[in-house]
């Protein structure tokens, strides 16, 4: 990016992210949800092959956009910043905004889909994002759990057998019926009943269930 394209990044960014409370409840969330959101559009008019590079998230959080950076992650009770928060990596502060945005879109926007911080990291930030198919199927099954009282270790229990299961099982070699299928028994177990987002059919499970 040229000198001036850069400096075009941080003055829309930041002026987008001055809609943002810094303070109070989700505001922490809405951060990573617009800075996402902006530059998942940003790299669509860029290149993605720019937002592939891990090493262009360090140079843009210490050298482009620090003072937005500081916002999000600043210094702890003796002067220090996290580092692994503006290093290259999945816990980058804006590299994690922008794979969470991409990976899962409007879903995180979606007022019918309570995602919260622990979700998003099984989701997201666990290495489940491999194939974006499947990081939104989840999604999708945790959106169908909002409302359920055991919503939280539902998801917990559930995103610990699917972290399980792809150490053993390619979910990406499926059709997104089968993935479905797989999903929602790892967060139902066999006792899964029909929800209004997911149809159990013994005949769409694949053949290691």
């Amino acid at each position: 990016m040229s000198v001036g394209r850069l400096r075009e990044l941080h003055r829309s960014l930041k002026q987008v992210l001055d809609s943002v409370p810094e303070h109070g409840r989700d505001a922490d969330r809405k951060f990573d949800a617009v800075a996402g959101r902006f530059l998942v559009d940003w790299f669509a008019t860029d290149g993605r092959n720019q937002a592939s590079n891990p090493e262009i998230w360090p140079y843009l959080t210490i050298l482009v956009l620090p003072d937005l950076a500081v916002r999000r992650f600043g210094p702890d009770s003796t002067g220090r910043l996290p580092k692994d928060r503006y290093l290259s990596g999945r816990r980058n502060i804006f590299y994690r905004a922008y794979l969470r945005s991409w990976i899962l879109g409007d879903l995180l926007s979606d007022p019918e889909l309570p995602l919260y911080e622990d979700d998003l990291v099984g989701l997201v930030d666990r290495n489940l994002s491999a194939d974006h198919r499947v990081a939104r199927i989840i999604a999708d099954q945790i959106r169908s759990l909002s409302g359920n009282e055991n919503r939280r270790e539902i998801v917990r229990n559930g995103l610990k057998a699917i972290q399980y299961e792809l150490r053993v099982t390619d979910l990406s070699s499926l059709d997104d019926s089968g993935i479905r299928t797989a999903v929602s028994l790892a967060f139902h177990g066999p006792d899964f009943q029909h929800t209004d987002v997911f149809t159990r059919n013994a005949s769409e499970a694949p053949a290691w269930l």
